[in-house]
């Protein structure tokens, strides 16, 4: 079985945590470092629907582009939509991983590598 850990690891070669910019709140958001994942959700944004098909197809660990957190957490209640896909995330013990900022010279790369095919 895979660790999430191992997974973090993989995405730091691809994408390096030391590249996300200040501001960013890049990398592990919810969840533990070392729980098991069998199945995993990638998506843009951790949405409330997102958290909700994530649950629905039995995955353990949800990454997205976007954070879930950007702004400091002063509640974290089901009273609002960060909130609510949170909670959903924490009460199915579904991890959630961002790659932000620190993904897109990775995503550049991807365009302008040599033998691209175009």
């Amino acid at each position: 079985m895979t660790l999430s850990s191992e997974i973090f690891d993989y995405l730091d070669t691809l994408s390096p945590a030391a590249l996300a910019l200040d501001w960013d709140n890049s990398g592990l958001q919810v969840g533990s470092r070392n729980a098991p994942v069998r199945k995993i959700l990638v998506a843009l944004d951790p949405f409330e629907d997102v958290c909700r098909e994530a649950v629905a197809m039995g995955a353990e660990l949800v990454i997205t582009h976007h954070p879930l957190f950007f702004n400091p957490i002063k509640s974290l209640t089901d009273e609002s939509a960060v909130g609510r896909a949170a909670v959903i995330l924490i009460q199915n013990n579904i991890g959630l991983y961002s790659c932000h900022t620190n993904l897109v010279p990775y995503m550049l790369w991807l365009h302008v590598r040599p033998g691209r095919a175009r």
